[in-house]
C-alpha cells in the first residue's frame, strides 16, 4: 500500500464483511514527522477499498501540532470505526480517540490530557495536571470501551523533570467517548507502561507491559540497555471491573524484559508476547511466556522477579 508519503500500518481488524481495517501513521517523506494518523480499509483480498488520512487539527490545540500516529483501531457495533493515537507537539504529546462513520469521516474527537480547568485552544494555556496516551483498546461486553497505556503527571512547572512521574494507566469510556472512570498503577521514581489490554472472563481486564526501575527518569521514556543502571521487568496487572487491582506480578532478569502483549488462553490463563535480554542467547531476543490464571509460571519459577 503506496501512498504520497511513508505509510506504517500498526493495528488491524477483521470487519463483518469479511476485509479488514488498519490504522498506522502517515509520515512524511521529506522531515520524517507524522502528517497525522493514518486509517484504510481494505477487502478480503486485500484490494484497497479507500483511505482517510486525519491532518486537520479537530482538536483545535494550534501551536504547531499534529495529530501524530494512530496506535489502535477497532470496528464498532454501528458499522463505524474507533481509534486511539497521540497528538504531538512543540511541548508534549497526549493521547486522544477518534470515532468514525463507516467510510471512516471523523463524527467526534476526544482529547485524554488531564486539565485543572478549560482546555484552552493552545497548548501553552493549557492548565496540566498530567496526559494520557493509550497503546491499547478493546471493546467490552457492555459496548464501551477500555483503554491502556500510559500516564505521565507533569512537574510543578507543567513540565518533564526529577518529579514527573509515568504510571500505568487503564480507563473505561463509553460509547460517546466519555471517560467513565480511570486508574493507575506503579510507584514513585520508577516508569510504568502499560501496552496490552483485555477483558477477562470474570468481567475484570488484564494489563502487560513494563516496569522500568531505574532511579533516573528519561523525558523520553526510552529503556536503557545498560544493566548497570537500568532494569526492565515485564509488568502483569489483573484488575476487577472498576479497574481495582487483584493481582500483580514481575517477570524478568538481570537486564531489560518487556511484555507488548497479552492475550486470554482457552485453560484460562495467558500468553504474552514481548522481548528479553535476560534470557535466550544474547542480545535481544524475542519472548514467549506462559502464565496460569493467577499469573503464575509453574513451570519456569526463576523469570518471576
Amino acid at each position: 500500500f503506496v501512498g504520497a508519503n511513508w505509510y506504517g500500518g500498526v493495528s488491524l481488524q477483521p470487519t463483518t464483511d469479511g476485509g479488514y481495517i488498519i490504522a498506522g501513521s502517515n509520515e512524511d517523506e521529506w522531515n520524517h514527522t507524522n502528517d497525522g494518523p493514518l486509517l484504510f480499509k481494505i477487502d478480503p483480498q486485500g484490494n484497497e477499498v479507500w483511505e482517510k488520512i486525519f491532518i486537520e487539527d479537530i482538536f483545535n490545540i494550534g501551536w504547531d501540532s499534529n495529530l501524530g500516529g494512530a496506535y489502535s483501531v477497532l470496528p464498532t457495533t454501528d458499522g463505524g470505526y474507533i481509534l486511539t493515537g497521540n497528538v504531538c507537539t512543540q511541548m508534549s504529546s497526549n493521547g486522544w480517540l477518534i470515532k468514525t462513520d463507516s467510510e471512516g469521516h471523523e463524527i467526534w474527537g476526544k482529547s485524554l490530557a488531564d486539565s485543572k480547568g478549560q482546555k484552552l485552544a493552545a497548548i501553552q494555556d493549557w492548565d496540566l495536571v498530567s496526559y494520557q496516551v493509550a497503546y491499547s483498546m478493546q471493546e467490552t461486553s457492555d459496548g464501551e470501551y477500555i483503554l491502556a497505556g500510559e500516564r505521565t503527571y507533569l512537574d510543578e512547572e507543567g513540565g518533564l523533570g526529577e518529579k514527573s512521574d509515568v504510571d500505568f494507566w487503564l480507563a473505561k469510556f463509553d460509547a460517546e467517548g466519555n471517560e467513565l472512570w480511570n486508574r493507575t498503577y506503579g510507584e514513585p521514581g520508577s516508569i510504568e507502561i502499560a501496552y496490552s489490554v483485555q477483558p477477562t472472563i470474570d468481567g475484570g481486564f488484564i494489563i502487560s507491559g513494563t516496569k522500568n526501575l531505574t532511579t533516573s527518569q528519561d523525558s523520553t521514556h526510552q529503556m536503557s540497555y545498560n544493566p548497570d543502571i537500568s532494569n526492565s521487568d515485564a509488568w502483569i496487572i489483573k484488575t476487577d471491573a472498576k479497574g481495582n487491582e487483584i493481582w500483580n506480578k514481575t517477570f524478568g532478569g538481570i537486564r531489560d524484559d518487556f511484555a507488548n502483549s497479552i492475550q486470554l488462553t482457552p485453560d484460562g490463563g495467558y500468553i504474552l508476547a514481548g522481548s528479553t535480554m535476560s534470557f535466550g542467547k544474547g542480545s535481544i531476543n524475542a519472548w514467549l511466556l506462559k502464565i496460569d490464571s493467577n499469573g503464575n509460571t509453574a513451570e519456569h519459577p526463576d523469570l518471576e522477579g
